[in-house]
This record gives structure tokens, C-alpha cells and sequence, in this order.
């Protein structure tokens, strides 16, 4: 419902309306807009407000207590303090009516559809998924109740965890175009239990899952239409046998140093004018010293097994142990000492610390159609350190190439194994973040309205792969010209509070300011480079971000999303 109260008599004024403009961000103007909503696992009633509203704490007072005497509902309701202004008004306390924040009214909520869609297969309970991967079939739909790295191939995920954007399983399941829910009360639900080891088809709305029993002939017709794809080969070129320094790689580079490298390199040619860091000391190791790693004849002759051995290839839990071997073969096997003493003589002329990021950087990640986040390692290497040393940095990294979660993404998309290279990207680490986050540059929650889709934590707290219960700030950002008003002013509308700070917005005003003009400015530079078939609106970019006391903000990664 949108209710207007006209200031002077309280006439209540029920309207459909676009283009309010000025109007509507005006102090002395005739109409208060706001909207109620009922959530009825909270069993709250809450008046809220848009992001751009300015409206002041005597206009909203007057707008909540006439809707509270004029409905059924008054005794329910409360204000929903979503909005940067109208916390600013709550921390000055100058509100005194009821009000609740975001967190209080999603604890409650039971259901999040993660991938919406139509599935049909036998339904599993799975205790632990790294002890039952070989007994998960391709045609089997799993109930979860973890946060797994692990995700092996299936039709439909139901898990009892909520998903932020940018969690591992919410990545995979869109990457994959495969049906997942989220469900609480999945674990202990009669029906499900029921309907255990059965083939069903299971239905996932926005709002509401059903389930049934199916019939195997619409089951058969079903997996006969779920997709396949062509055997792909990955690009490289190993000519380069040097490291290179951040000004000397870029967007074009990805078959030398890999993608997440190359987009790196080109966040170097715009962080002067785009208001933001890059974290110092930037260079990348070619591939061409991973290809000589893997090309001693230990290593060698354990991947031409697991490239030839097809008993290897169809058993999940050969392939596990042969993988190991492999990472082990690479962690173990001498490198190049006249790469070691290049890097170690970089890290000490540029006097930027010991302690380096040393992060995964593949040909096999943000290619069209795979995502590839989550599946490979980065590790911390610091100078003089036996236990942390930049040797035994590089070499996790690149055994990281044959993790079984990374190897198994990749055979579900038909890559060519043989053609996969890893590169690395070096930087100085960060020992004194105090926030970092996430951001989606389009707005998942409304088709065809503007906004970045921001998760945000306090230190070193991970957005992508949280510990149970630990929730982020997640809000959505935009600018108020985009909707039609011709001020100026950076909005925004949160969804969910951090519980790890004390339910204080972890940016400020102007960090999430700064934030949102950086984005803007690299999706412009992206959008650019990207033979795309999206509009600009509808191209989305992931964004690593982090803000390092009062050196500001430091954009770390960007990729297609």
C-alpha cells in the first residue's frame, strides 16, 4: 500500500505515481510517501521508507502515528530502519516512535530461493558431504545442512543455510543454472523426510517451494534437456619468462598471467581518476614457470594419468586420492631458485612490508558461462618466515589447480584439462583492514531499477564464505538522479545488519559514497572492453573491496558476474 497524508489536514490520498521527483526529496513538500509491509514470520507490520526520502523526524512521526490510528494493525507496527537518513535520525535520537532494524525482521524468515526453477530427481540427505561424494549421483537433488567448498554435480540443492549473493553455493548453482533453496526447517520437515531416496520434482518459486512425487517418464524427458557442453579449450601463451610488473599486464594479457591478473592490471590504468588503490606492489608469475613446475617427471607422469586413466576419471573417490598425490608432487618438487630471488629482491627494493599476497590467477575463471570463483587458493607468504615462506606460497597456489572442487567444475563444463594453466598475482597483504566486501554492479532485487548490491563485514570477517550464523551488512546503493530526481545524492537501503558489529552500519556515509563512485567508474571502464550482449544496466561485475584504515578504500579483484 502507499499511502500520501497531505500535511495540513491529514487527508489520506491512495495514488499510483511516477517522476515525483523534487517534489518527493523537498523538506517543505505536500505528500509523505512511504510503504508498509506485513512479514509474517516476524509478525511485523513496518512503515519504510525509500533511501532518497528526507523526510524530517516530525513528518515521520506524523506519517507512522496516523497509520497506526487508522489500521488494524497499529499495535504492530513499527518503523523499519533501513536507510542511512533515517538511522542518522535514530543515533541523534531524535525519534521517539517504535522502531526495528532488518536483522530483527529476517531472523525469523525460513525460505530464500537461491535459483528458482523446476527440477526433478531422487532426493538425498547428505551428513557430510566430503565423506559422501562418490554416492551423489548427477541425477540426485541433495539436502544439505552445511555451507560446503565442495558442491558436486547435481540437479537441485536443498539447504538449511541462508546465501548472501556471493556465497560459494549461490555462485555455483547460477553458474551451473541449477535449482537451490534455502529452507530452515528442511533437516527435521515431515514431508521431506517422506519424500526421502524418491524421485519428486521439485518446484522452486520466489516466494514458496512445492514438492510431489514424479513420474520417471517426466523425469527421463526432463534430464534429457539439461544442458551440455562442447570440449573447450583454454588459450595461453607460456613465451613469457619473467615477472611482470603491474604496469606491464592488462585486460589482454589473460593467456599470460591469467584473468583474475590481467583484470587487475587494468584496475591499475584507472585507480588515479576512479577515487581508489590498488593494493601496492602489484606483479604477476607467468605462466610459464607453472608449466616448468608441472613438467618435472614426477609430476608430470601423475597428470598423464589422471588425463589418460579413465577408471580414475568415473570414480570420485580414485580421482580424490590421485588429486592429492598431484598437489602433493607440486608442493614438494624443487622450483626455481632464480624465481625465488627475483621476488624476494622485488619485495625488498619496494620496502612495502614482508608479508605478501601471493592469489590464484587461472586461463580456467571468468570466462563466458564460468564463473570459476571459489575454486582455487591464495595464500600469504612472508620474507624470512621458514613457515610461511614465498616458495611454499606459490607452490599451494599452484596445486590448487587440482583441488577436487576445481577439478570437478571444470569437467562438468567439458575443459580440456591439459589446457589449464595457473598463474599468480603478488601484492602486499593486508594486516590492518577494517571492513572488507562484495559488491554486484546491478540491483538483484528489482529488475529494471538502478542500484549496486553491496556485502560488507568488519576486518577480516569473510563475505563469501562465513561461519554459521555470522551475518554481513548487505544493502543496495544508488544515486538519486538515477531515479529521476535532479539532486545529487548517494542512497542507500539496507537489508541486513552485521551481527559482528554491534548493529552499526560497518561504512560510513562517505565510505559507502566513495565506494559507490569507484563502481560506477569500473563497470564504465569494463563495460567498454566487453564485446557484450547486455545493456549497460543489465552488466554485472563481481568486486572485491577493502578499506585499510586510513589509507581508504583498495579495490582488489574484479571479474564478469
Amino acid at each position: 500500500l502507499y499511502f500520501f497524508f497531505q500535511a495540513e489536514d491529514g487527508i489520506r490520498y491512495l495514488v499510483r505515481s511516477r517522476g515525483l521527483g523534487d517534489v518527493y526529496k523537498r523538506q517543505d513538500r505536500n505528500f509523505i510517501l512511504a510503504t508498509i509491509n506485513y512479514f509474517p514470520n516476524a509478525k511485523l507490520y513496518t512503515v519504510e521508507f525509500a533511501g532518497s526520502d528526507i523526510s524530517n523526524e516530525n513528518d515521520i512521526a506524523f506519517l507512522f502515528n496516523k497509520i497506526k490510528d487508522k489500521t488494524f494493525f497499529g499495535e504492530s507496527l513499527t518503523l523499519l530502519a533501513n536507510t542511512s537518513h533515517i538511522q542518522k535520525l535514530i543515533s541523534e535520537k531524535k525519534l521517539s516512535i517504535p522502531y526495528t532494524t532488518p536483522d530483527v525482521v529476517f531472523k525469523e524468515q525460513q525460505y530464500q530461493s537461491v535459483n528458482s526453477g523446476v527440477a526433478f530427481g531422487y532426493l538425498k540427505r547428505i551428513h557430510h558431504i566430503d565423506n559422501a561424494v562418490d554416492s551423489i549421483g548427477t541425477h540426485d537433488i541433495m539436502m544439505i545442512n552445511e555451507n560446503p567448498i565442495n558442491l558436486p554435480e547435481c540437479v537441485a540443492i536443498i539447504s538449511t543455510q541462508f546465501q548472501t549473493p556471493l556465497s560459494h553455493v549461490n555462485v555455483l548453482s547460477h553458474n551451473r543454472g541449477m535449482v537451490c533453496m534455502m529452507y530452515t526447517e528442511a533437516w527435521f520437515d515431515v514431508l521431506l523426510k517422506k519424500m526421502e531416496n524418491k524421485l519428486i520434482k521439485l518446484t522452486v518459486e520466489n516466494d514458496t517451494f512445492f514438492i510431489e512425487e514424479a513420474k520417471l517418464a517426466d523425469a527421463e524427458k526432463f534430464w534429457s534437456k539439461l544442458p551440455t557442453h562442447k570440449l573447450k579449450k583454454l588459450k595461453s601463451d607460456l613465451s613469457i619468462n619473467y615477472i611482470l610488473d603491474v604496469k606491464n599486464f592488462n585486460y589482454g594479457s589473460y593467456q599470460i598471467v591469467g584473468s583474475k591478473a590481467a583484470n587487475f592490471g587494468e584496475l591499475n590504468l584507472i585507480q588515479q581518476r576512479a577515487g581508489f588503490k590498488i593494493p601496492e606492489v602489484g606483479f604477476a608469475i607467468p605462466f610459464y614457470f607453472y608449466k616448468q613446475h608441472v613438467g618435472q617427471k614426477n609430476i608430470d607422469s601423475l597428470l598423464n594419468i589422471l588425463y589418460l586413466d579413465s577408471a580414475i576419471q568415473h570414480n570420485n573417490e580414485l580421482l580424490e586420492e590421485h588429486l592429492k598425490k598431484i598437489r602433493k608432487a607440486i608442493k614438494t618438487a624443487p622450483i626455481d631458485k632464480k624465481l625465488i630471488s627475483s621476488i624476494e629482491n622485488k619485495i625488498i627494493t619496494n620496502n612495502a612490508g614482508y608479508a605478501y599476497r601471493f592469489r590464484s590467477s587461472t586461463n580456467a575463471e571468468d570466462l563466458e558461462g564460468f564463473n570459476g570463483a571459489g575454486l582455487y587458493d591464495s595464500k600469504t607468504g612472508i620474507l624470512y618466515d621458514s613457515a610461511k615462506s614465498i616458495e611454499r606460497a606459490i607452490k599451494d597456489v599452484w596445486a590448487s589447480t587440482f583441488t577436487f572442487r576445481a577439478y570437478q567444475e571444470r569437467a562438468i563444463f567439458n575443459i580440456y584439462e591439459p589446457s589449464v594453466y595457473m598463474g599468480v598475482l603478488v601484492h602486499r597483504s593486508f594486516p590492518e583492514e577494517t571492513a572488507n566486501g562484495v559488491c554486484i554492479t546491478t540491483n538483484l532485487y528489482r529488475n529494471d531499477f538502478p542500484g549496486f548490491v553491496i556485502n560488507v563485514q568488519i576486518g577480516e570477517i569473510s563475505v563469501v564464505e562465513p561461519g554459521d550464523s555470522i551475518i554481513c551488512d548487505q544493502f543496495v546503493v544508488y544515486n538519486t538522479i538515477e531515479i529521476g530526481d535532479r539532486g545529487d545524492q548517494t542512497v542507500t537501503d539496507y537489508i541486513t545488519f552485521s551481527n559482528q558489529n554491534n548493529g552499526i552500519p560497518v561504512l560510513s556515509e562517505r565510505q559507502i559514497n566513495d565506494l559507490y563512485l569507484a563502481l560506477g567508474e569500473i563497470k564504465t571502464h569494463f563495460y567498454s572492453k566487453h564485446s557484450s550482449h547486455y545493456g549497460y544496466r543489465d552488466y554485472s561485475l563481481d568486486i572485491e573491496f577493502k578499506f585499510d584504515g586510513a589509507k581508504g578504500l583498495y579495490i582488489k579483484q574484479v571479474r564478469p558476474y
